[in-house]
């Protein structure tokens, strides 16, 4: 009886052990299945991110090349990959505009402003309603640009100056006068060069020598 009960006891022991193994071979299991998780998943949040930078890039590059529905197209594939980046509809609007198609240009450049408003989507958006012959519109979003900008940048001192012309269009000559020569101030400071055009406004102006 002895010799059976601790043959019973020792069977109990060796199935206590054996499902200790089993237990720590399920943890360590569980940790490595965790930890595979974790590195593919870190693996495809990178492949995300350089797929986002690659097609951005592309369709930058594009935009420049003025091939504008290639840079949509580019664009769209950013959008798809992350939502959340912002510029990309900043970038898709100003090629939109630029093929023509200025309801979703406004569209893109609403939606970068509600995501990331920052001024030179306001110039951009501004750009866009000129161009729709939508002035107060234009006017408000110059206005928000210059307001919310540095002047450190060139489509601030641009700002100005389509603010100033549609300032001149509306009989406003001393605000156009003020806005074109803030600025010509930050077009010198920047080392620009204003078009042909722009240069014989200011001196119908008074603004440059004859």
């Amino acid at each position: 009886m002895q010799g059976y009960l601790a043959g019973n006891a020792i069977c109990v022991v060796s199935i206590a052990l054996i499902l200790t193994g089993f237990a720590t071979s399920a943890l360590a299991l569980s940790v490595h299945r965790n930890a595979f998780q974790s590195q593919s998943a870190g693996i495809a949040q990178s492949s995300v991110e350089d797929a986002t930078r690659y097609h951005n890039d592309r369709g930058l590059e594009l935009l420049r090349d003025s091939q504008f529905q290639e840079a949509i197209k580019e664009f769209s594939r950013v959008i798809e990959l992350d939502p959340y980046y912002a510029q990309a509809y900043l970038w898709r609007g100003i090629a939109h505009r630029r093929a023509g198609d200025y309801q979703a240009s406004i569209q893109d450049i609403s939606t970068q402003i509600q995501v990331d408003p920052f001024s030179a989507a306001y110039y951009e958006r501004g750009l866009t309603y000129l161009a729709l012959g939508e002035t107060q519109k234009a006017f408000d979003d110059f206005n928000q640009a210059i307001s919310e900008g540095s002047r450190d940048y060139e489509w601030i001192a641009d700002s100005y100056r389509q603010r100033g012309l549609i300032r001149k269009e509306l009989g406003d000559r001393s605000g156009a006068i003020e806005d074109f020569q803030e600025a010509q101030e930050i077009y010198s400071r920047l080392r620009l060069t204003s078009t042909p055009e722009y240069e014989s406004l200011l001196r119908e102006l008074g603004l440059l020598e004859q």
